[in-house]
Parts: C-alpha cells; sequence; structure tokens
C-alpha cells in the first residue's frame, strides 16, 4: 500500500506516520509538506533512513508538486492545514489559500490519479459553539463557522463532498476533538502550559478559564482514522470525541502533575470570537467498532512525560516565541477626534486596521537610546492590508484619519496588563507631532500626561 500523507510534518501528521509505520511496516508513505513554522522534520528523525518513507517539501496548492506527490499512490490522508485560529484572525488569506484552495488541488490531482481513498481530516470548529446545556455536534449538525480558520474548514469540507457527488471519487470525512500528544506545537494549550512550567512560567489561561473544549489523544484519532480507511463508508463523514473539560480543569489537572499551585495562572483576555464550547456525539463511529485507548488522565501523564524526556525537541520552538498566544488581542473601535496620548508599554504589538484609515506616532522615549525623543509617524489605509509592528518602549499613539471610525486588532506578546505603560503628553511641544485632528478628544487619564522633559529633564539640559 502505498499512502501520501499531507501535513506529515505537523502534530497529528507526524503522529499517524509513526502509528502508521509501527503497524505497517511494509507500506510505502510520502509526507508532503511546506514546512511552515507548524511543521517540524525533528518529528520525523528516526525516519530519515526508512526505505519506505520519502518526505517532498511542497504546497498542497501547487498542483504541478501535488501531481508528481500523487503517482502511484492509494491512499490520501489531507492533514495540511492553517489551524490556528488566533493567525486566522490577523491573516485569513493564508487560511483560505491552503485550506481552502489546496484541498481543491489535491482533489483534482486525487481525481487524476485514480487514487483509492481520499480521506480528510476536519474539526468540530466548522460547527460553531454550544452552550452549556445545548446537545453535542454529530454528523447531521449544521455548519455555522464562527473564524475565518473554521469557515475554511467548512469550505474545504464542502469541496471535499462535491468530489464525491459529482465525479464519485470515493472519499470520506472526519471531525474530530481537540487533540493533544508528543510532538505538539508548544503554542497550543496544553503543550505550551506544559512547557511554560517546565521552565518556571506562568501559563496563560483566557477568561476564567470557563471555555469548554473535548480533549482526545492523537494516536487514538490515528486508529480511528485507520479504522475508516478500512470499515468505513465512502461518502461519509464519522465524528470523534474525547473527553469534555473546562479549560480551568485541563489547567489544574497539568499544575497538579507538575506540583504547581495556582498563583502560575495568569489570567488573560479572550481572544476575538472564543467559542465557547465543542461537544461531540460520536454514535457513529463507535457503531464501527471505535473505542478510544487513552483516557484522558493517563494521556495527560503521557504527554507531560514525553515532553520531559525531550526538550530537544520542543526548547528550541520556544526560542523567541510570545509567552502568551497571540490571544492577548483586543478588538478596538476608534473614534474621530479620539486621540490616545502616547503610551509606551513593556511589550512588544502590532496594530493591524480591519476598516478604515490610521494615523499612528511612535517616539522613542527610552532614555539610554541613540534615538531618544525621535518621531516617526505613519498612515495606514485597511484596504492595503498593512500592520505596523511597534517595538517595546516606544511611545505610540493612534487617531482616525479622517471622518469614519476605524476598527483595528492590537496584539501584544507578553501578558496584556493595561495599566503596565508610561505616558507621553500628545501635544509635547519638543515632540512637534502634525496631527490629523483639529478638535482632539482625550481621555481622562491622558489629560495631564507630563512632557517628556518632565519625565527625563536631564535629556534636555
Amino acid at each position: 500500500m502505498k499512502l501520501l500523507v499531507t501535513g506529515g510534518a505537523g502534530f497529528i501528521g507526524s503522529n499517524f506516520i509513526h502509528y502508521w509505520f509501527k503497524k505497517y511496516p511494509d507500506d510505502q508513505i510520502i509526507n508532503l509538506d511546506s514546512l511552515t513554522y507548524a511543521g517540524h522534520l525533528s518529528s520525523l528523525k528516526d525516519l530519515e533512513n526508512n526505505p519506505n518513507y520519502k518526505f517532498i517539501k511542497g504546497d498542497i496548492a501547487d498542483l504541478s508538486i501535488v501531481d508528481e506527490a500523487m503517482n502511484g499512490v492509494d491512499i490520501v490522508i489531507n492533514f495540511a492545514a492553517e489551524t490556528h485560529v488566533d493567525r486566522s484572525i490577523i491573516d485569513p488569506t493564508v487560511f483560505i489559500k491552503t485550506n481552502c484552495l489546496g484541498t481543491g488541488v489535491l482533489l483534482h490531482a486525487a481525481l487524476k490519479n485514480n487514487v483509492k481513498r481520499f480521506h480528510h481530516i476536519s474539526t468540530d470548529e466548522v460547527y460553531g459553539q454550544l452552550k452549556k446545556d445545548d446537545p453535542p455536534f454529530n454528523e447531521s449538525s449544521e455548519f455555522a463557522p464562527r473564524s475565518p480558520y473554521a469557515a475554511s474548514k467548512a469550505g474545504a469540507e464542502h469541496l471535499v463532498l462535491a468530489y464525491f457527488i459529482t465525479y464519485g471519487l470515493p472519499i470520506t470525512i472526519t471531525n474530530c476533538a481537540d487533540n493533544y500528544g508528543p510532538y505538539h506545537d508548544p503554542e497550543k494549550l496544553i503543550p505550551r502550559f506544559i512547557t511554560n512550567l517546565l521552565q518556571d512560567k506562568k501559563v496563560p489561561l483566557m477568561g476564567q478559564g470557563e471555555n469548554i473544549r473535548e480533549w482526545l489523544y492523537v494516536l487514538d484519532h490515528c486508529s480511528a482514522i485507520d479504522l475508516i480507511l478500512k470499515k468505513g463508508k465512502v461518502g461519509e463523514k464519522y465524528l470523534i470525541a474525547g473527553t469534555e473539560l473546562a479549560n480551568i480543569d485541563v489547567t489544574r489537572k497539568i499544575l497538579k502533575l507538575l506540583n504547581k499551585d495556582e498563583s502560575y495562572i495568569q489570567y488573560v483576555p479572550h481572544r476575538l470570537g472564543h467559542d465557547f464550547r465543542y461537544a461531540i456525539d460520536d454514535s457513529k463511529i463507535r457503531a464501527l467498532g471505535f473505542k478510544s485507548e487513552v483516557e484522558f488522565d493517563q494521556g495527560l501523564s503521557q504527554t507531560i512525560e514525553w515532553y520531559k524526556q525531550n526538550e530537544w525537541w520542543w526548547k528550541i520552538l520556544k526560542q523567541d516565541r510570545p509567552n502568551t498566544d497571540r490571544t492577548a488581542q483586543k478588538s478596538y473601535q476608534a473614534l474621530p477626534n479620539v486621540i490616545m496620548a502616547l503610551h509606551a508599554e513593556n511589550w512588544n504589538k502590532i496594530v493591524y486596521p480591519i476598516t478604515g484609515k490610521t494615523f499612528v506616532a511612535i517616539v522613542d522615549i527610552r532614555p539610554e537610546s541613540e534615538t531618544f525623543a525621535k518621531v516617526e509617524t505613519f498612515e495606514f489605509d485597511a484596504r492595503n492590508h498593512q500592520a505596523l509592528f511597534i517595538a517595546k518602549g516606544l511611545a505610540n499613539s493612534i487617531c482616525v484619519n479622517g471622518d469614519k471610525g476605524v476598527h483595528y486588532i492590537y496584539l501584544v506578546d507578553d501578558y496584556y496588563d493595561g495599566s503596565d505603560t508610561k505616558a507621553v503628553a500628545f501635544d509635547d511641544p519638543d515632540l512637534n507631532i502634525s496631527w490629523p485632528v483639529k478638535n482632539p478628544i482625550l481621555s481622562e487619564r491622558d489629560k495631564n500626561n507630563p512632557k517628556l522633559r518632565d519625565l527625563y529633564p536631564e535629556k534636555f539640559s
């Protein structure tokens, strides 16, 4: 049997390749992966000399590469996807390209090469969110995606099903709960919390940890796919459930296993559109004979032990990564004539206008800097899809450049604390900033901010 595994250097894909070779060592696997930030060949280093394994670096949206990789393949398992919800909020076009266009290219090549099965990995997030007492999702639930990521995965599912209905391509689809286990990139909740605590850092928990997810051990997911390839009905989809837990309960379990107390929890703001609850009714796949082998507490303990024993794998991935998810983001609606004073913060941040025109002023107020008191101004039109990176310690202010409000997203790379700032008066004569506002409106806290020379008189003597 010859398999093409797309996204095989990612978390679930690499675990699937390990699972398959352990169970079917004589099969051949081609791993097609573009090696984005979430793809790590280190996860498969033990297979480098396996004659039945071949790696191809390439984008699933590149038809020539896909067509070549699929030549002679019996089964395609499509794990390749952009998956981080937070990143989809900042740049949804990447998700549309990979998850929708890329899946379309794979389907086209699969039809051309007469593959025996095309199995597509999807997510429970295509169904939206549930309230606390709502019944769980099942295969008949309506799509109601609430993020660009979930919408792109829903679009991909429609394409897969369309190729079955229109062309008769033999497909199956699975929608799974959140996975956890070894080789999981430390940007996600469980591996981030484990590795943070192993480095004696706090863990960033959104809200009060009230959001609810189901957790599926990754090798159980792999065995479910294996079962569907053998017994699943062509043209059907199957949901794969896990253990339902609130995020605060998952956090407390990790803390307990690592002998840490709750002082290590840092509560951070919710991300935009943070879904409250996911839950799955997996009766359909259980009717095929599937049963999860690894209970959550056992799987979590095994996962923590794996990260303890494999620092070589994850430590390099955390270098220069922010200490919190990119969920420390806020959505703002700025109104005409309103000016936020020049605030310097102890974190790096990105300002990303979603609508309207924005004026940004940046001043270096770091007394030790060679560019102290230097001013730079920028004008942004959201239609140009620009973002501005502002380094920690630089005072900055944002206002609307025009007569219409501006909606923008604001991200920081550490725990957000709006009180942890140093402010300078927006109309400081030493800075001489030309604001595009005739009658500025200031908040109460910004009306009496000091001049720069009041903060650092020695720099002006």
